[in-house]
């Protein structure tokens, strides 16, 4: 089976994630969430990453020097197609004979909505 990414947008009340345009192409910083799943199936879970540009990394940086690194996209420029591309790649890429590891091998990545789940 493949996977796939089911859908794609930001959490934002009025812009679309394919509207967005930050004021400057070299920084930025949202966060972006998609649902992955199996091709041909109905079920999928929420990820999400950071998509930012160094120049944004970088003011961040500056409040006390150091910032976590761990589910982000870094992009020289903002480029929705690039973007939407490097998320598909990833999705692509991912072990797909089970779902578990699918989803363990994607959290290196992205977050996701079960990552630290216990029952």
């Amino acid at each position: 089976m493949k996977l796939e990414v089911k859908a794609i947008w930001i959490d934002h009340s009025s812009v679309t994630l394919e509207d967005y345009l930050p004021s400057s192409s070299d920084f930025f910083g949202i966060w972006v969430n998609f649902k992955i799943g199996f091709k041909g199936n109905a079920g999928c879970d929420d990820f999400r990453v950071l998509v930012c540009s160094r120049n944004w990394l970088t003011t961040e940086m500056s409040c006390d020097g150091a910032v976590w690194g761990r589910h982000t996209l870094l992009m020289k420029e903002f480029s929705y197609e690039l973007m939407v591309k490097k998320i598909n790649l990833l999705v692509e890429d991912a072990p797909n004979s089970n779902w578990a590891i699918a989803a363990q091998s994607l959290s290196r990545f992205a977050e996701w909505e079960f990552e630290d789940y216990q029952e």
